[in-house]
């Protein structure tokens, strides 16, 4: 995602960022990066929370709770699992049906044929 960054800033900084193809479809195919990093760096952390088992002193499973039944557990990883699922698929949805919606001053460009109108804030 850095090199990709940079790579916009250069691209932005010749004038050539939305005449490159190829950053273009690159672009495209890395918006499931910050979702893979933020997983990622999620699945890291709790592999590495486990400061009670000591290599070679204390074995994983003596190390486990006997105050949370085995089916709590279960409940809240399908809770957490389920929710990131519909999460993506409402991302997925939203930005396929914004990514084919024309803007609106060129939306009223094509349906009336004449120029975009300057936007004003």
């Amino acid at each position: 995602m850095l090199v990709l960054s940079l790579w916009a800033g250069w691209l932005a900084w010749k004038d050539r960022l939305h005449t490159s193809k190829l950053f273009l479809k690159v672009a495209i195919w890395s918006i499931p990066l910050p979702f893979l990093a933020n997983t990622a760096g999620w699945v890291y952390t709790e592999v590495g929370r486990q400061p009670w088992v000591v290599q070679g002193l204390q074995r994983t499973a003596d190390g486990v709770s006997v105050a949370v039944p085995t089916w709590q557990i279960a409940t809240g990883l399908i809770a957490f699992v389920s929710v990131y699922a519909i999460l993506i698929v409402i991302e997925i949805w939203l930005m396929r049906r914004y990514a084919r919606r024309l803007p609106d001053p060129a939306r009223e460009e094509a349906e009336q044929g004449g120029p975009i109108p300057a936007m004003s804030y």
